[in-house]
């Protein structure tokens, strides 16, 4: 009996990489600390994987970054703007927004895309064009629900589409930081509902 060979077959195959949850692990470390601030160490053991794998995985931190805004895209800030644009009543999408931004949880509190974007000049380029696109996706989808709101006349008068997109990208990401500094329930509701008051004719 050949002991070398026995001794290779015990050791059983490589445990199997799951992608797809070291991809979430790490998003939701990012999440919570925010991107710019782990180092590779603090990724690599979130993802579970060694240095060299890293690299052969995602292409290294910036691309494991970029990758996780990727599906944090897909799962969390689409399936968000999609409930928030339907074609709806202003009033009504906006105190839905409100009660969202109040309402516990299991996901980190704020937005990794907003919390991303305050750090972008320690970021990678991979991961630059990622929040690039995000940004773009995000104001797309905002001018489209300011632009259904101006076909419905609810659009305050004189207000600009895409003008009125861009602002409520920017008190949007205001008030998901806010979130995540813990800013008391009925104060974002508060200031939720102030930041889209000037939007509206209703």
């Amino acid at each position: 009996m050949n002991n070398s060979h026995s001794s290779k077959r015990g050791r059983g195959r490589p445990k199997t990489f799951d992608r797809e949850r070291a991809i979430e692990d790490a998003m939701r470390l990012l999440w919570q600390r925010g991107p710019g601030v782990l180092s590779v160490n603090e990724l690599c053991g979130a993802v579970g994987i060694a240095k060299p794998s890293l690299y052969r995985e995602f292409g290294g931190e910036d691309g494991l970054v970029a990758t996780v805004l990727e599906c944090y895209l897909q799962t969390r800030t689409l399936p968000l703007l999609d409930e928030l644009t339907q074609d709806l009543p202003m009033a009504r999408l906006v105190n839905g927004l409100a009660n969202w931004l109040v309402t516990p949880s299991t996901d980190p509190a704020g937005c990794l895309l907003a919390k991303t974007r305050s750090t972008l000049d320690t970021l990678g380029p991979k991961t630059t064009a990622q929040v690039e696109k995000m940004k773009q996706t995000q104001r797309a989808k905002l001018t489209a629900w300011m632009q259904r709101a101006q076909n419905n006349g609810e659009l305050a008068a004189g207000l600009d589409p895409t003008i009125a997109g861009r602002f409520v990208d920017t008190q949007l990401t205001t008030l998901l930081m806010l979130a995540a500094q813990g800013e008391p329930a009925d104060l974002l509701k508060a200031q939720t509902t102030l930041a889209f008051s000037g939007l509206t004719n209703r």
